[in-house]
């Protein structure tokens, strides 16, 4: 059975560019009581840009594993579709 521990959302002091606050994220999910993923999610409620930025990391999180064993995707969340990127400077929605 999944589930998620939920941290507390950490929130920035205003942006320099628009005076919003940006939120943070932090998800930990676990499989059986195993940790299985985590997650991060950053959004801003004042930027023109109406994104969501999350990155999801997948694999082994025992005591002796490495970053290595363990894979990544970072995607932007426009709207309802998810539009994949190469870099965070190709962010468009």
């Amino acid at each position: 059975m999944l589930n998620i521990e939920f941290e507390p959302d950490n929130q920035s002091e205003p942006c320099q560019c628009c005076g919003g606050l940006t939120t943070s994220l932090t998800r930990f999910v676990y499989n059986d009581n195993n940790a299985y993923a985590i997650y991060y999610a950053k959004f801003s409620n004042n930027h023109p840009e109406r994104v969501v930025v999350a990155t999801v990391s997948l694999g082994e999180w025992g005591e002796d594993s490495t970053p290595a064993q363990r894979m990544r995707v970072t995607l932007p969340l426009c709207g309802l579709r998810p539009i994949l990127f190469k870099r965070l400077n190709d962010l468009r929605c």
